[in-house]
């Protein structure tokens, strides 16, 4: 039931997007420290330049280090019974959740996603829901509709 090797990562696309997603959010980080620095820099002291700086340093942090840590430690597989989800470079979250609790799905295909032809599929359970990692939209369909077939199976065989 519990696998101790994952064999689906996120596709080399899912790179690109985080790439452009991290320098988006790069970019909205700048201009608005930029903005703060200049506007009110006059009534600054050294530690508020500093907390400017570190502002900065969490989009430079995910667009050098993160993008790559989080596409080569983030796996997933959909087992007969289960769907195992591991993530994490430093600390691994890995969760298995089984098909029985789960309630519904939801596919969730942002504008930039479509561009890279990427989707992410969200699994609602009783009271919880649960992100899958990136995948593409063509994958999503398929594991959503395995999903719905297993949870039909399972609900609605009386």
């Amino acid at each position: 039931m519990y696998e101790s090797d994952l064999n689906n990562f996120q596709p080399q696309a899912a790179v690109k997007y985080l790439y452009v997603k991290a320098v988006i959010s790069l970019t909205i980080f700048a201009v608005i420290s930029v903005g703060i620095y200049f506007l009110i820099h006059k009534y600054l002291t050294i530690k508020y330049d500093f907390l400017i700086f570190i502002l900065l340093m969490y989009p430079l942090y995910k667009l050098f280090i993160g993008v790559r840590l989080r596409q080569k430690y983030t796996k997933y597989q959909l087992n007969g019974v289960t769907l195992e989800v591991s993530c994490g470079a430093y600390f691994t979250k890995r969760m298995v959740l089984p098909v029985d609790i789960m309630q519904s799905v939801c596919i969730k295909r942002g504008w930039l996603m479509q561009k890279y032809r990427l989707a992410q599929v969200t699994v609602y359970t009783r009271g919880d829901s649960n992100v899958m990692p990136l995948m593409y939209a063509e994958d999503a369909e398929f594991i959503a509709s395995q999903i719905i077939e297993r949870i039909k199976e399972i609900h609605y065989e009386q």
